[in-house]
């Protein structure tokens, strides 16, 4: 009797501390699994936009049409696009315009309302994930996949069991890692919240956790989490995440209209996105052989009309590998990328891709042409917003809504870039100096010698350089300015008084070295201030100039010209080589700058509405050697291609 009771004892000793011990196992185990998750992951998705309201093309505006079709990809995961543009066609809402290289160009004949972008459902750095329902993964990829990965996934429990031993069986035969045996579930586990590492004790998560979603929740809901975050490889530079992304980034459409045999082809990717990459030669290979063999197995399973089509011809291969290169290169979805991860009111969403586009485009143009000297960091930095007004009653100033912010390098702090780093501003200061030299009496139709000129200063003895000599002796201010020569800037400072240009010009350049005269360099642009510093430099100019005084249009008969008037024809300044198209024919203020080496390359913008600073330039150490970078061939080719085709008709110029 006393032994049984013995025996009884021990048997609830170990019964109770194997309980305790697994207790304690499964909650080290299951510590770092984020389990609150869950519903972000496997519940249906509600679709969220970036805005509440989407943009609207205007009568009379063009666009191209690569930025519509790509802009309508990140906006409705329904759409048809071939049955969108036959409508908005028939019913002359769209129109073709011309053909252009880079892509046809349009002319909207009524407004078009568009939706509103996705907002990304990924938060990684260059990653973009748009989660969908379900209802539009179409059947032939979830039941081809199934065929494919695990045929047994509607009975078994987030881990077939059976497959584990055939797995086991097979291996110990053939003595090695034969046949693997992961379900579905179990790979949607691992791609959601654990690591690759080959590890027993991941292994244990992997099926406890597998189970416990296959009993929360439906089979459903498992491929569609599946789907949704499946890893599709990296296109354009941008991580994809989910079945729409891989769709979309591959074939150019939603899920729901590509073919069977593009459907073989993403699926055959999903056993490895990076070695099964298209854009590789070896991976181009590799992905043709094992669609094909993923193909013949749908076609096995009668899984679509046989009359769908077939296999792609070696024909078919080639042209869409030299597509997915030929979109690495010119990138045109990546800006879309950026859009939809950032916060903006001033433009409305179409009008930032476009900008964003417009200045991947030249920043891409721009390192070509500096490729021997690829070691210097170019970047884009911008600001597009309104002129902040001042209350005349009360001297207050006006609030406006947030301005469009923009920096290529998503990786840094974008506020940092554009507010607290300083560049040299060149000639864009000269619109500020020349207005300065009309408050002390001179006229634009003055003479002004565009001789040498050469100052004593404390420094030593200075004299100041064009960057292409004049023929002419002497110029009127209004070809100085239209020319952005540099000595008749320093004469004509010199006969007013330096003290006297430092008055005035120290209320926009507060941090101007003083006193001028020993710094005349800065007159020329050999000033530091960042992008946020010049765009409140011009927000205070033409608020002045134009906004409170109406300057820009007073026809009266024998009043001077302004500034901003005298700077509003694109086809007289220093643009007169690269505009082009409808551009020539439009009227806004606009002034180029250009450091020494094309370090720093701006463009200033007012077109009576938005008030907009472009940089383009080198990040860090400055080049000694001439990069060849001009304001007129960088800063201004992204105003140029943002203006024509975001959209909006160009008005005339007109103070608001």
């Amino acid at each position: 009797m006393l032994q049984k009771k013995r025996i009884f004892k021990i048997v609830v000793y170990l019964t109770f501390f194997s309980g305790l011990f697994m207790t304690v196992l499964l909650a080290i185990l299951f510590a770092d699994i984020p389990f609150g998750r869950l519903d972000e992951y496997l519940e249906a998705q509600e679709d969220r936009f970036i805005t509440a309201s989407g943009p609207t093309l205007e009568r009379d505006s063009i666009i191209l049409k690569e930025h519509l079709t790509s802009y309508l990809l990140f906006s409705d995961s329904n759409i048809d696009l071939r049955s969108w543009y036959q409508e908005r066609l028939e019913k002359k809402e769209l129109a073709p315009f011309s053909e252009e290289k880079g892509g046809s160009v349009l002319l909207v004949g009524e407004d078009i309302a568009l939706k509103p972008p996705y907002k990304n459902n990924c938060d990684k750095l260059y990653c973009f994930q748009k989660r969908i329902k379900f209802d539009y993964i179409p059947a032939l990829f979830w039941k081809g996949l199934m065929g494919i990965e695990d045929y047994r996934f509607l009975d078994h429990i987030g881990v077939d069991f059976k497959s584990i031993l055939r797995a086991i069986v097979k291996d110990l035969y053939e003595m090695r890692l034969a046949q693997g045996a992961s379900t579905l579930t179990q790979q949607l586990v691992r791609n959601l919240f654990l690591s690759n590492e080959k590890s027993f004790v991941r292994k244990i998560k992997e099926v406890f956790f597998s189970i416990y979603i296959d009993w929360r929740f439906s089979k459903e809901q498992i491929l569609e989490a599946y789907f949704n975050e499946a890893y599709w490889g990296v296109q354009q530079g941008i991580l994809l995440r989910g079945i729409y992304a891989a769709s979309v980034f591959y074939f150019g459409r939603p899920p729901q209209y590509i073919s069977s045999y593009e459907v073989a082809i993403l699926i055959s990717m999903l056993k490895g996105p990076n070695y099964y990459d298209p854009k590789s030669e070896k991976g181009f290979v590799r992905l043709q052989e094992r669609a094909k063999v993923v193909f013949k197995r749908l076609e096995q399973m009668h899984l679509f009309p046989s009359e769908e089509g077939g296999i792609w011809s070696e024909k078919e291969w080639n042209s869409w590998g030299k597509k997915i290169v030929a979109n690495d290169d010119r990138r045109p979805l990546s800006a879309l990328w950026q859009i939809t991860s950032a916060e903006y009111e001033h433009l409305n969403s179409f009008e930032a891709y476009v900008f964003v586009d417009a200045a991947k485009v030249t920043l891409r143009r721009a390192l070509e042409r500096i490729k021997k000297e690829a070691t210097h960091d170019i970047s884009v930095k911008a600001i597009v917003g309104k002129v902040a007004r001042e209350d005349v009653s009360g001297g207050e100033k006006i609030e406006n809504e947030r301005p469009f912010i923009y920096y290529s390098k998503e990786e840094r702090d974008k506020f940092l870039a554009i507010f607290q780093e300083p560049h040299q501003v060149g000639s864009t200061l000269k619109p500020v100096v020349y207005d300065v030299f009309l408050q002390h009496g001179k006229k634009f139709s003055d003479l002004v010698s565009m001789g040498e000129i050469t100052l004593k200063l404390k420094s030593g003895s200075w004299s100041p350089r064009e960057a292409h000599e004049a023929e002419m002796p002497e110029v009127t201010l209004k070809e100085a300015l239209l020319n952005s020569y540099n000595r008749p800037v320093i004469t004509l400072a010199q006969e007013i008084g330096f003290e006297n240009v430092q008055k005035i010009l120290i209320n926009y350049v507060p941090s101007l070295s003083l006193p001028l005269a020993e710094f005349p360099a800065q007159l020329l642009g050999a000033v530091e201030l960042s992008v946020g510093d010049v765009f409140k430099m011009y927000s205070k100019f033409v608020s002045e100039k134009c906004i409170e005084r109406g300057e820009v249009f007073s026809e009266a008969e024998g009043e001077e010209e302004s500034v901003l008037k005298i700077l509003s024809d694109p086809t007289l300044s220093t643009t007169r080589r690269v505009v082009d198209g409808p551009m020539r024919d439009m009227r806004f203020f606009g002034k180029t700058g250009t450091s020494n080496n094309g370090n720093d390359n701006w463009y200033i913008f007012f077109d009576g509405k938005n008030l907009g600073v472009i940089w383009v330039g080198v990040d860090g150490a400055k080049s000694s050697e001439d990069l060849k970078l001009f304001g007129s061939s960088t800063a201004f080719s992204i105003f140029q291609q943002f203006s024509t085709n975001r959209g909006k008709r160009f008005e005339e110029m007109a103070c608001q």
